[in-house]
């Protein structure tokens, strides 16, 4: 789902700044090329956390009633960029 609504963002970006459309196949293949790339990425992180040793603890917050929390990370290799998002209400549920 989060391929599909980044590939729609990206195509309404497209339209926006540029004056492109693509056609809806295009919206579907670059998703489908998204989520083929995550599940490398995935699989070989996998490989690597049985000897990844982190101390770290973090816990979610959650915001004050009525409000929502956007939280955002970003990871870096080599030339290689990732990002990633979510929003959750206060109830801690994902919007």
């Amino acid at each position: 789902m989060a391929a599909i609504l980044w590939s729609i963002w990206k195509q309404r970006n497209n339209k926006v700044w540029n004056n492109t459309l693509d056609s809806q196949n295009v919206v579907i293949v670059r998703a489908e090329k998204m989520i083929k790339e995550w599940n490398v990425v995935r699989h070989a992180q996998t490989h690597n956390l049985a000897t990844t040793h982190a101390n770290v603890i973090n816990s979610w917050k959650k915001p004050l009633p009525g409000r929502m929390k956007c939280n955002i990370d970003a990871s870096f290799s080599g030339n290689k960029v990732g990002i990633g998002m979510c929003i959750r209400d206060d109830s801690g549920a994902f919007i």
